[in-house]
């Protein structure tokens, strides 16, 4: 009696540790996923930033010709200019690695973000499709 009561709880207990070990896996490779997300976004930030600073560089020279043509006392205010985009794309460049290192370290914030976006992209979707 007590060994067949021993093999229906051990017979009990295997599902639910073969859905532990699968909800591990799948949280494993849920962070993996996410970590990699998260290193692409930065790259793709990254490229964005540079993109703008180079464009940003772009825009001052142009600026810059234009005010030693037209008004020789604007130089001073583009390097000011100048100064505070570089600072700001600097900047940007800067949080765009922190927010990156705060996703590889935690994703699980990021992970809930995604899932309430996309819960209320169904919730919307669901609201058009009703009318």
């Amino acid at each position: 009696m007590a060994d067949e009561i021993e093999t229906q709880i051990s017979n009990a207990v295997k599902p639910i540790k073969a859905a532990r070990v699968r909800g591990q896996r799948a949280a494993a490779r849920l962070k993996t996923a996410t970590v990699e997300a998260a290193a692409d976004v930065e790259d793709e930030l990254e490229e964005q930033v540079a993109s703008l600073s180079a464009q940003l560089a772009g825009l001052a020279q142009q600026v810059e010709r234009f005010a030693e043509e037209r008004y020789g006392d604007a130089r001073e205010l583009l390097a000011n200019v100048g100064d505070t985009g570089a600072a700001l794309a600097s900047r940007a460049r800067r949080q765009t690695g922190v927010a990156a290192r705060a996703v590889r370290d935690d994703p699980l914030p990021a992970v809930i973000a995604v899932g309430v976006l996309a819960l209320l992209a169904v919730v919307i979707i669901g609201r058009v499709n009703d009318r």
